[in-house]
Formats: structure tokens, sequence, C-alpha cells
């Protein structure tokens, strides 16, 4: 998975579909291509608030971030996180124990290049209208503002055999 994925499904849609309820006064709108380096709020459900669909901020910043600046920084680098190292790497190793979440999706984008030549692939599940992404997330707290900002990161691992013939 790079870093582009959809979401074009309602409020409603994914509440039947996940059986859960956005979080009260949520402004969510649909997207057909979300891109992490824009940082949006997306979609998550957490594990310490199950039955509840929240908007968080795509691109993880840990605890241990200081200030505003570094934290854009470093959510630059942590939008994905690989599973054969997240529990290694400090920027994910605290999450991965006990900060774990949902992602909800209904597609997602990969580029296939052939030389100079890039094509865009849209994949989606043939069967499922939605899906979740496996993800960890952190509430982290500005100190020079106190503000609070919810983050994810999405977990990756390496291409399959069906992806790899594009990634």
């Amino acid at each position: 998975m790079c870093f582009h994925y959809s979401i074009k499904k309602t409020k409603k849609q994914i509440e039947n579909h996940f059986n859960v309820q956005f979080e009260e006064s949520t402004l969510f709108e649909p997207t057909q291509h979300a891109n992490a380096f824009t940082h949006p709020l997306m979609p998550i459900i957490t594990n310490d608030k199950p039955d509840t669909i929240q908007l968080f901020k795509w691109g993880l910043i840990p605890n241990w971030v200081k200030d505003k600046e570094r934290a854009k920084e470093i959510s630059n680098m942590t939008l994905n996180a690989r599973v054969e190292t997240v529990k290694e790497k400090p920027s994910f190793k605290e999450a991965i124990k006990s900060q774990r979440c949902l992602v909800i999706a209904d597609g997602f984008y990969e580029w296939k290049t052939e030389g100079k030549r890039k094509t865009k692939y849209f994949i989606e599940h043939a069967e499922k209208p939605l899906f979740a992404f496996a993800g960890i997330w952190n509430s982290w707290a500005n100190k020079q503002t106190g503000e609070i900002e919810n983050t994810f990161s999405i977990l990756t691992q390496k291409a399959n055999s069906f992806m790899a013939k594009i990634h």
C-alpha cells in the first residue's frame, strides 16, 4: 500500500457495515482519493472505543515529540508502519503494544512503473464494499498549546504475489 486510498461510502453505509456509530457531530465527507501527505482526517475504529467511528489524522505522532514543528516532520515519516519492524521503530513501538485500530476504506491506489511510464491502479475487494486496514494510533499532546492531536498509521507488509505484479 502506498499512500493513497478511498472511502467513498456515506456515514450511514459505513455505520451499517461495521455495526458502529460515528462520534456525535462528526463531519465526515466521503473521499475518492485521500493523499497521505495532506494528513487528512480519516475514519477509524480504535481498540479503546470499539463501538465508535472517530476521525484521526493520518501520520502518527509519538508521545515523545516535543513541538508542533517536529510533529509535522515526524508525521510525514509515520504514514505507514511496516509490520516487520513496527516493534523496533521508536515512533511505533509504544503504540503497537496497546493502541490498535481499524482504518476504514473501500479501495486503495497503487502505481506500476514500467520504464518511465507509471500506470495508476485502483484496488478494491470484489465482494465487500468496505474493509479495514490494520493500524496503530496515538493521541499526542502539544505541550505548547495543550491541544490533542489524534493520529494513526496504517500497518503494511511486503506485497503478496497478486500485488507484487503492480507494486
